[in-house]
């Protein structure tokens, strides 16, 4: 699980797929195929046919790639979840319902109840970060490989003094 309070973070995941997180938020890596997005903003891209069928499982419904970019925002206090497809689709489903569902096209931004489409939202209402800038140094690497402790929890903790923009000031943080 990653507990983003402040900033953004870009994960290389299995199979080629990469994600970019923005705080705050909480994503939980379920398996090699399946995150849970609890909180935030996230854009997920899928850059290989060994990635497709990818999962965004959020507290609404189950977001499954079928050769995508999209991105998933969940709005705090909201029951409803925006759901921007960039390229390629995705179809969507209900939490306890697998394998039927409604198919989502690029380019397309709905906001979604469960797994039916409420609205269609304006695309460019939204941003989403897409990868980090270029200048921005990596504070932790860690591919896990050596294993974790099942039965502990692990925090990564950085002061914020150590983070700087990108002309060297301290870092106040991503404006709201």
């Amino acid at each position: 699980t990653v507990r983003l309070d402040h900033g953004v973070a870009e994960f290389d995941l299995p199979h080629r797929v990469r994600a970019v997180l923005e705080a705050p938020a909480t994503m939980t890596l379920m398996d090699e195929r399946t995150v849970q997005l609890s909180r935030g903003r996230g854009f997920f891209e899928v850059a290989s046919p060994e990635g497709h069928g990818f999962t965004v499982e959020t507290p609404h419904q189950r977001i499954i790639d079928l050769g995508t970019a999209f991105g998933v925002d969940l709005p705090a206090g909201s029951e409803q979840t925006r759901l921007h497809v960039f390229s390629g689709s995705v179809r969507i489903e209900d939490l306890g319902a697998e394998g039927s569902g409604e198919v989502i096209r690029a380019p397309l931004s709905v906001a979604i109840r469960g797994a039916q489409v409420v609205k269609q939202i304006d695309q460019t209402a939204d941003h989403f970060r897409r990868q980090l800038p270029d200048r921005v140094e990596t504070l932790f690497v860690e591919d896990f490989e050596s294993g974790l402790l099942a039965e502990k929890e692990y925090a990564v903790h950085m002061d914020s003094t150590a983070i700087r923009d990108l002309d060297g000031n301290q870092y106040a943080g991503i404006p709201a």
